[in-house]
């Protein structure tokens, strides 16, 4: 599914150095820790108990 987000420059600058890094494109990249993230945080804690947590905000991380 393709979909269009807006992420901060500095974010997708450091994805895609990762990219380079690992010799991948910088898209699957992006693609598996937002699937990590979801599986890790969605999934395995389900969705009731996250909606209980206070969403991160991006000046937070």
């Amino acid at each position: 599914m393709a979909m269009s987000i807006r992420v901060d420059a500095i974010v997708v600058a450091e994805l895609k150095d990762e990219a380079e890094r690992m010799d991948i494109p910088y898209q699957p990249l992006i693609n598996s820790v937002v699937h990590s993230f979801v599986t890790v945080n969605w999934l395995t804690r389900g969705r009731k108990e996250l909606g209980k947590q206070p969403v991160l905000q991006p000046w937070s991380l």
